[in-house]
């Protein structure tokens, strides 16, 4: 995939803020919100490890946002990952070859100044 260095580099920039990235799948109604994550890439996946806060619709049934997880690791499989761009409305599309992955986050962030010039 081309620009996979800018991908893992952006990743890392948003790991250290303090709202992290969020993670919702429409399908089964859950989102994940990661903070104070590492960056770690491998041959076939990039790992986000970090403090982890998980909720979907029936905890808000029972009254509970979220539950807090300790050393949370979310796995992004490189295999089938093609491209990735940022979106003006603080959200970063991973692009893969049957599905799109869209991570939330801070778009001062996304959208440093030193990213405007970059292609992506």
């Amino acid at each position: 995939m081309k620009n996979l260095k800018g991908l893992l580099d952006k990743l890392k920039e948003l790991g250290q803020t303090e709202e992290g990235i969020t993670i919702y799948n429409v399908d089964t109604e859950v989102f994940i919100q990661l903070q104070n994550f590492n960056v770690e890439e491998t041959e076939n996946n990039i790992y986000l490890t970090g403090q982890a806060f998980y909720g979907d619709e029936n905890l808000n049934d029972i009254g509970i946002e979220c539950i807090p997880i300790e050393n949370y690791t979310l796995t992004l499989n490189k295999i089938g990952l093609v491209g990735w761009h940022k979106e003006n409305c603080g959200e970063l599309h991973l692009e893969y070859v049957d599905r799109i992955i869209i991570l939330e986050c801070d778009d001062e962030v996304l959208w440093r100044e030193e990213d405007m010039g970059e292609a992506i």
